[in-house]
Order: C-alpha cells, then sequence, then structure tokens
C-alpha cells in the first residue's frame, strides 16, 4: 500500500486542479478563482490612459469613482438564463464582480477624468493639470 498526499491546503488543491483540468484562461483568474481584468496605463506628455479589458459588460455597469487620490473601478454582473419546455425546466444563474484601484499621482486634475467603452475596453482619461504639462522651450533675451 502507498500513501500519497494529496490537497493538503488551499494553495495544493488549486495546484492540483490545475494539473488535471488546466485553465482556459491563464493570468485571467486570481488565486480564488474571480476574474480580473487585465489593464494597461500609457502616459503621454497631457494625460494619462487606463485601458480595462471587460468583454460583455456594458458602459451602464460600470462604477468609477475618485475619492482620495485613489480611483475605483468596479462592476457587478448578473445573468440568469432559463427554459420552459414540455417535461422539464432548466434556470442557470452567474454572477461576477471585481474593483481595481489605482493611486493618483498628485498630477492628474481629477475634475476632468472621463470613461468610455468601446468594444470591451473600458477607457479612463487622466487628463494631467495645467501646471503639470511640460511647456515648450522659450528662449529668454537679455535687455
Amino acid at each position: 500500500m502507498t500513501i500519497v498526499k494529496c490537497c493538503s491546503t488551499d494553495k495544493d488543491r488549486f495546484t492540483d486542479r490545475e494539473v488535471f483540468f488546466p485553465s482556459v484562461f491563464p493570468g485571467l483568474f486570481n488565486d480564488y478563482g474571480r476574474v480580473v481584468p487585465a489593464v494597461n496605463i500609457s502616459e503621454t506628455k497631457n494625460e494619462f490612459t487606463v485601458e480595462l479589458a471587460a468583454p460583455g459588460i456594458g458602459k451602464d455597469l460600470f462604477r468609477i469613482g475618485v475619492e482620495d487620490g485613489i480611483l475605483s473601478i468596479s462592476a457587478e454582473v448578473e445573468n440568469k438564463t432559463g427554459e420552459d419546455r414540455e417535461g422539464y425546466s432548466r434556470r442557470e444563474f452567474s454572477s461576477g464582480s471585481f474593483r481595481r484601484t489605482f493611486r493618483l499621482p498628485d498630477t492628474v486634475d481629477s475634475e476632468k477624468i472621463s470613461a468610455s467603452c468601446e468594444n470591451g475596453i473600458l477607457s479612463v482619461r487622466l487628463p494631467r493639470k495645467e501646471e503639470a504639462k511640460e511647456k515648450a522651450a522659450r528662449e529668454i533675451r537679455v535687455q
């Protein structure tokens, strides 16, 4: 008889499951199985842009806010489907949520933040304050 260690901790159970049922979307889920949307952050001389991949989430479901220099992006989705036919009924429910937070630099003008959603990508524009923008070089004449 052989004794085999199996699933002694939650982390081991997660790892063992991944061995037998590899994830179709590696990196999309955290250790608790929750969906964490991918984020890209870009910077230009006039603004920062946060792009969040959230296919299937309508623009009305996003909640975006700024408080104490923290940008918060969240959404909660519930899907209910069902079908009634002679002899059986089918009901399926699924739900999911996420929340991402980002500390904003002091150079961001939080009053002018805007967001748009197109083709499953949420784009949040974070314009810089006027005094933080790079000024064009100029020559000063000596009088």
